[in-house]
């Protein structure tokens, strides 16, 4: 039997920068176990962003983490969760140490027009 993976919302939301990065803050980092120069996995699903630990060899997007803890979006990403510079996420972690950044939208009106 198979348990569902339960994501927990965190208390804090990152953004992308005019770079098209986002900045990780250390402590999520440390609490997955994301150090610099470390190579993560970028993928997407429903409107949504996920980031992992690279564990073993994928064809999947790999990005590296700075020393800062930015991780640079790839374009086809940004293109398919329909997100630019600016836009805020909130972020959500399990216990397989994995990230998803959900789009924070803050202007309802953008989405009735």
């Amino acid at each position: 039997m198979q348990l569902l993976n339960k994501w927990i919302k965190e208390n804090v939301e990152v953004s992308l920068n005019k770079n098209n990065s986002i900045i990780l803050p250390k402590w999520i980092r440390m609490k997955n176990d994301i150090i610099p120069g470390q190579e993560v996995i970028v993928s997407t699903h429903s409107g949504e962003i996920y980031i992992k630990r690279k564990l073993n060899e994928s064809l999947e997007n790999q990005m590296i983490i700075s020393s800062r803890g930015s991780l640079w979006i790839p374009v086809e990403i940004r293109n398919r969760v329909k997100v630019e510079s600016g836009t805020s996420f909130e972020v959500y972690t399990n216990d397989k140490k994995e990230l998803k950044l959900v789009p924070v939208i803050k202007n309802i009106e953008k989405i009735n027009n």
